[in-house]
């Protein structure tokens, strides 16, 4: 703290000790003077010592006064004053001198003495300043010596700073190259698990080895979006996680999440079930893998402290017009709830809602805190209902744009049924609700029955078709269900005896199947449609450009089921050799292999390649998804980028954009994600490589876009941070 010293002290013996300006201890002490004979002593000091610049009297009750000569002689030079101060005593005459001293006291910083002193009006050459400092006792400082030393002070002090800076960037360096390096590695066998499962359900296969093969997939998947979030610890930490913008099928999504936990359910004795708000049907635009992870650590949650009972995840539409929507989920369980108390941190890391329960169950408690960035990111909310014993809803509500995809129509009003009702029989009371709930928006009237002699006598009153689940009536039903139309619910595999009058659902429980099969659809086991390949495709031959066998088995046999021809290479150097004996539409470039990388690659061809006339499409094959890897592909000249695992539907939609006759929407879209990716490494990369990057963007965007549609001029006066600032805001359209 800092404080004036100028107060009137109590009379009394005092001592005066003298200073010299460039110095920082105390001098030799003087003898102690009398009161009468203090004024004049004090002269006489400062005409014996004409080094001193100053002296501080120290009265009785430990106060200290700075007296300066500059003062001392103006002020006595004066009869009035030489008269009154010559009969006043020491403590009294250094109270009314007019230039005061500040004071520190032991705890007080230099720093803030220093502003204090820099502040005040200073008259004189020599500024003194009167401190008390830790391990010196009472000094005199000189402001200009203050400053010196506080220069040196911060210059100690940025050294230091610079040297921890150097530490820490070797140990980020270190950890992204250990995280790139993991990444690879998993991603690489990922891509033929993903790859293979993928073409095998093109094949003719029954309904329940489908069904096998598709959880495979999609858990997977779901392995991949783990391996995201643990690995890719750059994003998480500095708030960089990116979301995609693709179509993707709602109701398809909410069934993947509940068939990948149907088994853990089922081990658990809980009836899982998804009800779809048919408002949902259809394509929305979105980030599909992120919405399910985000469906998943709620369901796995609830299933995990959830000890019998039921758990539910219900989609519901709030708002919203013919382009868009508010999709709001709600996860119900009957599990062991929680207290208001636990509700308010649940969001938070490492955080479990019964922390005595994490050794029987499991988990990190990082589950519900991602939902919870992930949801942000979307622009929803998120939280939660729950009533301690009684269970829990957790719910989050996300806006969604609706987009026109081939395939991902809305159900349309013909397909409603006609004059059909469902009685259903069941003991859980709350998934009997939701459905109901459900088939009602689908214009389907439809009664729950704990009773099955009560379900049966409305069925037939109203020609209702009797829906139940097969292991909740193992002995069958009675003789009021014959001749009634039934739907049976059942596990996997189990192959119960039912009349020609029953159809077969599996498990878990969903109310688009059974809507499909009230109208006659049956959508499980069918084969799915084989696709056509696009005539136009065997024209354009691809250059697969992979070193592992595995992976390049599997895009190639992608490639040509979709009906492109592929030459397979498995070097640099060869890809080199091909590229320049025939011609390629696009080339599929693996960025890591031995000797001639994917990048060095690209860089020598692209430096042959200005004696051809045309510009071949190279896109990026990696297991590198890391933030900064689109850069780098940038930087070796390369158009595209896949990661690793690819899905055949995002090779296939890739290839047909830059094998087609547009690449300008396509090319739009990389620029976009290249932006966003260059803008996350600001203040991470150096300066001059931020500034080439978006400089590089700079000039596509204006071939892209041309000077009137984007300020191109304005934006050149900007700096590369800014630039890419600007670019992430670009929404690539058609048209």
């Amino acid at each position: 703290m800092v404080s004036e010293p100028l107060q009137r002290g109590t009379e009394g013996a005092i001592e005066a000790h003298g200073f010299l300006a460039d110095v920082l201890h105390l001098a030799s002490e003087v003898p102690c003077l009398p009161d009468s004979a203090a004024t004049r002593e004090i002269g006489n000091l400062f005409r014996e010592r004409p080094e001193l610049l100053a002296v501080v009297i120290e009265g009785s009750d430990g106060t200290h006064h700075l007296v300066t000569k500059s003062i001392y002689h103006e002020l006595m030079a004066r009869p009035y004053f030489r008269e009154i101060y010559g009969r006043r005593k020491v403590a009294t005459f250094t109270a009314h001198l007019a230039e005061p001293a500040l004071w520190a006291t032991p705890d007080a910083e230099l720093g803030l003495l220093l502003q204090r002193a820099m502040s005040r009006p200073g008259r004189h050459g020599f500024d003194p300043l009167l401190c008390r400092l830790p391990g010196r006792g009472i000094c005199i400082l000189d402001l200009q010596r203050l400053v010196v030393e506080r220069a040196e002070d911060l210059a100690t002090a940025n050294r230091q700073v610079e040297q921890q800076r150097e530490l820490v960037e070797r140990a980020s360096r270190a950890k992204s190259e250990f995280v790139a390096n993991i990444s690879h590695e998993i991603r690489t066998p990922l891509n033929g698990i993903l790859g293979l499962s993928e073409l095998l359900l093109d094949a003719e296969l029954p309904p329940s080895e489908r069904e096998m093969l598709r959880t495979l997939r999609v858990s997977g998947e779901q392995l991949l979006a783990v391996l995201n979030d643990v690995l890719d610890l750059s994003k998480i930490e500095a708030g960089h996680l990116e979301l995609e913008r693709i179509p993707f099928d709602l109701a398809r999504v909410v069934d993947e999440a509940i068939q990948m936990l149907s088994g853990k359910a089922q081990g658990g004795g809980l009836r899982l079930g998804a009800v779809v708000d048919p408002r949902l049907y259809g394509a929305f635009q979105g980030d599909p893998t992120r919405l399910r992870q985000i469906m998943l650590n709620l369901l796995s949650n609830a299933i995990k402290f959830t000890a019998y009972g039921e758990v539910w995840i219900a989609a519901t539409s709030m708002a919203g017009g013919e382009d868009d929507a508010i999709a709001r989920f709600e996860v119900f369980d009957t599990g062991c709830g929680m207290t208001p108390e636990v509700q308010q941190q649940i969001f938070q890391p490492f955080v479990q809602g019964d922390s005595s329960t994490s050794r029987r169950h499991g988990g990190t408690g990082l589950g519900l805190a991602i939902s919870r960035t992930l949801v942000e990111l979307m622009g929803g909310r998120i939280g939660v209902e729950s009533t301690h014993g009684l269970g829990s809803m957790f719910w989050f509500e996300v806006p969604l744009r609706r987009v026109a995809t081939e395939g991902l129509a809305p159900r349309s009003d013909d397909q409603q049924p006609a004059n059909k009702a469902v009685a259903f029989l069941s003991r859980c009371a709350l998934g009997s609700r939701l459905l109901v709930q459900a088939l009602e928006r689908h214009d389907v009237r439809a009664r729950a029955f704990q009773s099955e002699r009560d379900a049966c006598l409305w069925a037939q009153k109203c020609n209702a078709t009797l829906c139940y689940v097969g292991e909740e009536f193992r002995h069958g039903l009675g003789e009021d269900a014959d001749g009634l139309q039934k739907l049976v619910w059942v596990h996997h595999g189990d192959q119960p005896t039912l009349d020609r009058n029953s159809r077969i659902l599996t498990l878990p429980l969903r109310d688009g199947p059974i809507f499909d099969a009230l109208n006659g659809v049956r959508r499980e086991a069918d084969s799915p449609a084989p696709r056509v390949a696009d005539p136009r495709r065997c024209q354009h031959r691809i250059l697969v450009v992979e070193d592992n066998p595995i992976n390049h088995r599997v895009v190639a046999a992608m490639l040509r089921r979709g009906g492109w021809p592929v030459t397979v290479v498995e070097s640099g150097a060869a890809a080199l050799r091909e590229l320049s004996q025939q011609d390629f539409a696009a080339v599929l470039m693996d960025c890591q292999m031995p000797t001639l990388d994917g990048y060095e690659t690209t860089r020598q061809w692209r430096e042959q390649e200005h004696a051809l006339a045309r510009h071949i499409p190279i896109i990026a094959l990696t297991a590198n998804a890391l933030a900064g890897d689109r850069v780098r592909c940038l930087q070796a000249g390369m158009d595209d980028y896949l990661s690793k695992p690819v899905r055949r539907d995002r090779l296939e939609h890739v290839l047909d954009t830059w094998c087609g006759p547009d690449q300008r929407l396509r090319r739009l879209e990389v620029l976009h994600e290249m932006a966003v990716d260059a803008h996350s490494l600001v203040g991470a990369a150096p300066a001059e490589q931020v500034e080439l990057v978006a400089r590089r963007l700079l000039e596509q965007a204006e071939q892209l876009l041309g000077a009137e549609t984007l300020p191109v001029g304005k934006l050149k006066e900007l700096d590369g941070a800014a630039i890419l600032a600007c670019l992430t805001t670009l929404e690539p359209r058609a048209g």
